[in-house]
């Protein structure tokens, strides 16, 4: 909603709280930079499991791992305040996740692309987390404190499956673990 918000005059700098939506994984649609494409089977199998396939063409989406670098970016560009995890069931049964931490660009490691140049030679750097079996698994609630660590976001809630009553807070993740 922050194009909404600018488009009228208002800057997200001027609101009490920004949410960004974000997937547990990666995903672009068309060309152009993707960092942390995943082509091997871990690619397929996100694209499979997240049905990530363009609604009206059918075209695959192109799919990778978390992209942190990308994240504080939008944060630092959209004034994001907090996310919103989805797709957080999708990553179940993996047993092991990585997430890009930075990238090495032209020699230079990066936490955060100083130019949408960046992007084009990204590197990315990972860092790799234990998996979960489902998202009421601790390795899970240790995957997002991660992300929070990393971009300095909170994710107060998260989806965890296609339904609209798929959702809950984290806190509700919290006492069921």
């Amino acid at each position: 909603m922050a194009h909404g918000v600018s488009s009228v005059g208002f800057s997200t700098f001027e609101l009490d709280e920004v949410l960004g939506v974000i997937k547990a994984y990666t995903t672009r649609v068309g060309e152009g930079p993707f960092p942390t494409e995943e082509f091997g089977d871990g690619g397929k199998i996100i694209q499979e499991k997240g049905n990530e396939f363009g609604a009206t063409t059918g075209r695959p989406r192109r799919v990778g791992w978390l992209d942190l670098p990308a994240l504080r970016y939008a944060k630092i560009r959209s004034g994001l305040t907090k996310f919103v995890i989805t797709k957080a069931d999708v990553l179940n049964g993996f047993d092991e996740i990585k997430v890009c931490v930075a990238y090495d660009i032209n020699g230079e490691i990066r936490e955060v692309p100083a130019s949408s140049y960046d992007f084009l030679v990204a590197k990315p750097i990972y860092e790799t987390l234990k998996g979960w079996p489902d998202t009421n698994h601790i390795n899970f609630l240790k995957y997002m404190a991660f992300i929070e660590e990393k971009t300095g976001v909170e994710i107060p809630y998260i989806s965890y499956g296609p339904k609209t009553d798929e959702m809950c807070t984290k806190n509700d993740l919290i006492f069921e673990i």
